[in-house]
């Protein structure tokens, strides 16, 4: 299962994807510009964003939500990233793969999954309705059902 990844680099190329890199680029910029050094600033901005529902969405979330995104936003993986796979390299995946969106996911977000859906083979697409790029927070029944269809029909 593959949920709303961050992985640019699929839309370089095509005129429609690259409107929707260039709006990330530019909205990237923003956050980094608008929080400055601040990271906890930085880490409400990019909720915000990634949540897709506008300023003071962050606030609204229960508490223990907001302390775990606090304490975890920049957190560090040891060593770099990984170089970024092609879209060659994902259709040689041959594993039942399901590719999950949000309903009101990001425009970047879902022209990201329509591609990468477009790269395996066989996957399966799906979009989750109501929701946003945390759906598995905001709709959890929704999000399980979604899943647990997918794997019952492999």
């Amino acid at each position: 299962m593959i949920i709303e990844p961050n992985v640019p680099w699929l839309l370089e190329g095509g005129s429609d994807d690259e409107a929707a890199l260039t709006w990330w680029r530019v909205e990237n910029d923003r956050v980094q510009r608008e929080a400055g050094g601040d990271t906890a600033l930085r880490a409400r901005l990019w909720f915000e964003l990634g949540n897709n529902r506008g300023p003071g969405t962050f606030e609204a979330q229960a508490a223990p939500l907001r302390r775990m995104w606090l304490d975890n936003f920049d957190a560090r993986r040891s060593g770099g990233p990984p170089p970024p796979l092609t879209c060659e390299q994902f259709g040689t995946i041959s594993t039942p793969t399901l590719v999950v969106g949000a309903d009101h996911g990001m425009p970047y977000s879902r022209r990201i999954v329509d591609r990468l859906a477009g790269c395996i083979r066989g996957s399966q697409q799906v979009v989750v309705p109501g929701v946003t790029h945390f759906m598995s927070y905001q709709a959890p029944d929704v999000f399980n059902d979604v899943v647990l269809e997918f794997i019952a029909r492999h």
